[in-house]
């Protein structure tokens, strides 16, 4: 079956816009090729082109695929991305290289921004996704240099997988300074794409690439992203698919973020930590998310100096809050709050005082046992407190 899948793959040339349709209608790509020349799914110029496509341009990009160590994935096989089916043109085939993940497995986060990304960009992709994938997420990007190379690199620099989705086919020349990015993602990770082996790169490959990094993802996180930034593209399909979409702030002068709080504008979340990227998804994934892991050990700090990414301006950190662990006030050896804690839970925290405490010190006249002890749970979710034998809590 998989050869009439890259058949019809060949057929259209680009995404179909009712691939969607016909998947969910569970057609037949071997019917499709057969009844090609009446098939009312196909227009006349289809129809047209249908008569010279010859089924043996598939049969060569299999065998070509099994001498390079080339995946094939097809919709109906089961670990074909089931997010793809919610979208209006997803893929009839998938090419990879590496460890395919499941992608339902886990939670799914994307991570974008420019090629010419700023060294606090840098360190933020860097940091947002080295700290997710401690937590328990798949970080996926789109295997450039710049924010890609900051996101994949901060999953594997820390032994975690990630997953490119390229604009291009494999054995097509692109990138060459990313040749050893690409080999550590094969060897822990995947490459991925819906091009066909030699598709070289185009205008038009990437901004279509960018609708399976979004459909891919629970959210999408935009680092950076100037007026033109080719990370609106992404964002605005993680909008269109209903996907969560998560940006940082920037300062409202600095062009590189233009159009990052231009998204702000029109609803995007602000992130400021990572709390908001875990309330998000630690119903659904509590047993995948852990939030401590996250923060419990110092990360690898990136080397910048080395990155293969054209240097923008420097942006100095203070012109937006670093989307980091939460910073310690060393008087109350407090942290600052998730934005996404309950209202009770900060009443709670705001309470503590002493070092060691217990559920019955902090009940009041105003917070019974069950809102307290459902606050208690809540703040060590979020690590901000730790429990103790006995009934006793403390300070994290």
């Amino acid at each position: 079956m998989t050869r009439y899948y890259i058949w019809l793959q060949l057929l259209f040339g680009r995404p179909y816009p009712r691939s969607g349709e016909l998947l969910r209608r569970g057609f037949s790509p071997r019917d499709l090729y057969e009844n090609r020349l009446t098939t009312p799914l196909f227009s006349p110029r289809v129809r047209k082109k249908a008569q010279t496509l010859d089924i043996r341009r598939a049969d060569e990009i299999l065998l070509f695929c099994e001498q390079n160590g080339i995946g094939i994935l097809t919709p109906d096989m089961s670990l074909y991305p089931r997010r793809l089916y919610e979208i209006m043109d997803p893929p009839f085939v998938l090419y990879y290289k590496g460890t395919l993940p499941c992608f339902e497995d886990k939670p799914v986060v994307c991570i974008v921004g420019p090629r010419k990304v700023s060294d606090y960009g840098y360190k933020s992709a860097y940091s947002i996704s080295a700290r997710l994938s401690r937590a328990g997420f798949l970080v996926i990007s789109g295997g450039a240099v710049g924010c890609d190379y900051a996101a994949h690199d901060g999953a594997l620099v820390h032994g975690f997988p990630t997953v490119a989705v390229l604009g291009h086919g494999f054995g097509a020349t692109y990138l060459k300074v990313n040749e050893p990015l690409r080999e550590r993602i094969v060897q822990n990770g995947c490459l991925l794409t819906e091009y066909p082996p030699m598709t070289p790169p185009s205008r038009c490959t990437f901004p279509l690439r960018n609708r399976l990094l979004s459909a891919l993802s629970l959210g999408t996180i935009v680092v950076e992203a100037g007026k033109k930034s080719g990370a609106l593209i992404t964002a605005n399909d993680a909008i269109e698919q209903g996907r969560d979409l998560f940006v940082i702030p920037g300062t409202p002068t600095d062009p590189q973020y233009q159009g990052s709080n231009e998204l702000l504008l029109d609803g995007a979340v602000p992130l400021l930590d990572l709390s908001c990227v875990f309330g998000a998804y630690l119903t659904d994934y509590a047993d995948k998310i852990d939030i401590k892991k996250a923060y419990d050990t110092p990360l690898i700090q990136p080397v910048l100096g080395e990155r293969p990414v054209k240097r923008a301006s420097t942006i100095k950190e203070e012109k937006t809050k670093v989307p980091t662990a939460p910073k310690t006030v060393h008087k109350e050896k407090k942290k600052i709050l998730p934005e996404c804690l309950s209202k009770t839970a900060k009443l709670v925290y705001n309470q503590l005082s002493n070092t060691v405490f217990t559920c019955d010190d902090l009940v009041s006249c105003t917070l019974g046992g069950d809102q307290v002890a459902a606050a208690l749970g809540e703040l060590e979710i979020f690590g901000l407190i730790e429990a103790l034998p006995g009934g006793r809590y403390t300070l994290r």
